[in-house]
């Protein structure tokens, strides 16, 4: 009697896993980054909002705030979708996936990232002197990712409107790398960067 409980346990179990992860392994999926390019919205303007306007620290932790509650709500969603629809449910990889974009997303615009990004990238070229030498390090960065100097004289002086043709291509380049770090984000997830 004890072995027919066992199986009929474990039937059940088998069962449910398969109709929650009917594709092990795939936790890319277009669903799951276009959930999370929608999650990315409400996770950076609740990030940037607490670190600009609030001045609270919702960035700066291991477990972020933003990222943390959101994947909350999808998870309480996606237990409601699971009973009217079981089909339609999210895998956890899908969940994993969508929470790694959230995250990388959110550290990209956090704190000391973005905010530093742009005051940085001027500030070799505009603070140096023959005494500092770093006239020196200029000649190891692409000419490319940094904005022109005029721009950069503007930028700290202030008083002037942003000479959006100076940094086209900076912007450009540097989005192009946040976007690999974002996509890698999910590889990483899903073990396919490091397998």
């Amino acid at each position: 009697m004890f072995d027919t409980v066992q199986t009929r346990v474990k039937t059940t179990r088998d069962s449910e896993e398969s109709k929650t992860d009917e594709r092990p392994g795939v936790s890319i999926t277009p669903r799951a980054v276009a959930l999370g390019f929608l999650a990315i919205i409400p996770g950076v303007f609740w990030g940037v909002y607490g670190d600009v306007v609030s001045q609270t620290d919702l960035t700066s932790t291991s477990l972020m705030m933003p990222p943390v509650l959101i994947l909350a709500a999808l998870l309480v969603a996606n237990q409601v979708i699971g009973k009217l629809k079981p089909e339609s449910k999210l895998s956890q990889g899908e969940l994993l996936t969508i929470y790694a974009m959230l995250s990388v997303s959110v550290v990209l615009s956090g704190m000391g990232m973005l905010q530093f990004l742009c005051t940085t990238l001027g500030a070799v070229p505009y603070f140096k002197t023959p005494q500092n030498g770093w006239e020196h390090y200029l000649g190891y960065v692409p000419a490319n990712v940094l904005p022109k100097l005029s721009a950069i004289d503007g930028f700290y002086k202030g008083g002037e409107p942003i000479p959006w043709s100076a940094w086209k291509m900076p912007i450009i380049l540097w989005s192009g790398f946040f976007l690999c770090m974002l996509a890698g984000s999910g590889w990483t997830a899903s073990g396919l960067l490091f397998q």
